[in-house]
């Protein structure tokens, strides 16, 4: 009986170590001599997204506590959008000026600096580096339509911090990680890795939600807590952003071969285009083109949505003095980013979910089917916020069952929250990792690198903005709010969800072709290294094909 017994608990031990193993392979399809690479390209994404997570909840509450919704549509177009192509000129002078390894530090060092000048000298001393606020709400009150101008100037360091944040998320993440992965990543191990990657990213955006939720519930307690709290947030940030620099220097130290190497490190000898010649080859490449198209409708329609969204959000949080009749902009700044933190959370824990379905569809469906799942859900909640919005008595009958007491703006709030975890949690696990794939079949190295920063960097910024653009166009049309124009955006919104649609079935036949292409010349390389073929044939054979 008792060897009976023994038995049954060995069997049992089995399976579950089977359950785990089997499970640790579905979420990372790894090799083991492929960890040394893996383990630490996931670090820097956790990093990266961390750090992403941190500053973007602060820089909205900072903007949207402090000056409200509308001013966001033009900080985006009028100092976001130039700032975005200031840095396209900058990172295309430093990459014909330095190694592409050192390009990465030369492009991250900028903003660990800034982190660190805004944290210990701008922030402590707002009250005497920013304007008279009685004067910019003088100036609101002479010119009502140029109500979202003023504030950007009144609260200039929040305006840079802002800027410097949006820049981050997409420098960090889209320009300088992605890039990196797609030189030293191959198609196959793409198709593993990059939902990985995202997996890893995503619980750096966990953890930083909930740091970030932690710290503003004791800021929330009282008003001299906030500068101490954000204080400590940003020296995480600081830390974690030289920690990324070394990540990065360590594998290319130590990790990546001699030949991977020198493959990344060593300057071109031919002459490289200029960012007008980059721009060119873009829009003259209809296979970037479609890309391009991809991150505009993402990015114009989650703005759009998006501004609407936090501006209720706003209101939602706000603290108003029971005495005074004043706005508590400390606590109510602490409230909006505990209520961002919170959504985050449930944002990335839905993330993680999604990654082994991601990496599964990945790996065994047509690249279509990955893509169209994020439009599939974002199309319609958007247009379920708005018309929450607009037509409050659609949502009566459902705050019978809600646990709480509920009226039309809180719905409104849940319902934007809704879509704002499923657009963003489908974005890390599905849009990005495929949007990527497409990069990895490119054999001109000029597509890959200037290319792909002017389609991720500008375009990414341009379509931002587009979305800010449209919104200020209206509001200095109609004179009206941001709830005001909102049946305008609902309309744009169903328009833009039909064009990334169509983008994504050409694109996808785009695609499945580069993917042979680059399939053929893999094997015909192949077989001339065999043969002893010189670097000069194998760069022939690669002209021939692209």
């Amino acid at each position: 009986m008792n060897t009976n017994l023994k038995s049954g608990r060995g069997s049992l031990f089995s399976r579950v170590q089977q359950f785990v193993t089997d499970a640790v392979r579905l979420l990372f399809p790894i090799e083991k001599a492929e960890l040394k690479k893996f383990i630490p390209m996931a670090a820097m994404m956790f990093i990266i997204l961390f750090n992403y997570n941190v500053v973007r909840t602060l820089k909205d509450g900072f903007m949207y506590g402090d000056a409200g919704a509308e001013v966001i549509n033009f900080l985006k177009p009028a100092v976001v959008l130039p700032a975005s192509f200031l840095f396209v000129i900058f990172y295309s002078k430093v990459s014909n000026m330095f190694s592409k390894t050192n390009v990465f530090y030369v492009s991250v060092i900028p903003f660990v600096l800034f982190n660190i000048v805004f944290t210990y000298f701008l922030y402590p001393n707002t009250s005497w580096l920013h304007p008279n606020q009685d004067k910019i709400r003088a100036l609101i009150e002479a010119y009502p339509r140029l109500k979202p101008i003023f504030p950007v100037y009144g609260l200039w360091t929040y305006s840079m911090f802002y800027t410097f944040s949006e820049l981050w998320g997409t420098v960090g993440m889209n320009l300088l990680f992605w890039q990196f992965a797609n030189r030293i990543v191959s198609v196959p191990q793409s198709k593993r890795f990059y939902t990985s990657f995202g997996l890893i990213g995503n619980v750096g955006f966990l953890l930083a939600s909930w740091m970030v939720l932690k710290t503003s519930r004791l800021a929330a307690k009282n008003t001299s807590a906030f500068a101490t709290q954000f204080s400590n947030m940003m020296n995480v940030v600081i830390l974690l952003g030289l920690l990324l620099i070394v990540i990065y220097w360590a594998l290319n130290k130590y990790v990546l071969s001699k030949e991977v190497t020198e493959v990344i490190t060593k300057k071109a000898k031919k002459s490289k285009p200029s960012l007008v010649e980059s721009f060119k080859t873009v829009f003259s490449s209809k296979y970037l083109g479609y890309i391009m198209l991809l991150i505009f409708c993402y990015n114009s329609m989650i703005n759009l949505v998006e501004v609407t969204w936090k501006g209720q959000v706003k209101a939602y949080t706000e603290v108003v003095d029971s005495v005074t009749g004043i706005v508590n902009k400390e606590i109510s700044r602490a409230n909006y980013n505990a209520f961002a933190a919170k959504t985050n959370m449930v944002m990335a824990v839905i993330s993680i979910i999604l990654f082994p379905t991601a990496s599964f569809l990945s790996r065994k469906f047509k690249w279509v089917i990955s893509a169209s799942i994020t439009p599939t859900i974002m199309v319609p909640t958007s247009i379920l916020f708005f018309a929450f919005l607009l037509f409050p008595k659609l949502s009566y009958p459902l705050v019978g069952f809600l646990p709480i007491a509920a009226s039309p703006m809180l719905l409104a709030v849940l319902m934007g929250a809704l879509q704002n975890i499923g657009s963003k949690s489908t974005k890390y696990a599905l849009f990005d990792p495929t949007k990527e794939m497409t990069y990895v079949p490119l054999l001109d190295e000029e597509l890959k690198s200037k290319g792909k920063a002017a389609v991720d960097v500008a375009g990414s910024r341009i379509s931002k903005s587009f979305g800010g653009a449209v919104q200020l166009f209206l509001l200095f049309l109609t004179g009206s709010s941001q709830l005001g124009i909102a049946p305008y955006l609902m309309l744009i919104i169903t328009f833009i969800g039909i064009l990334w649609f169509v983008a994504i079935n050409r694109l996808s036949k785009e695609y499945t072709a580069a993917v042979d292409k680059k399939k053929q010349y893999d094997d015909e390389a192949s077989t001339m290294k065999k043969n002893g073929a010189s670097a000069d044939e194998i760069e022939e054979l690669k002209a021939k094909y692209f």
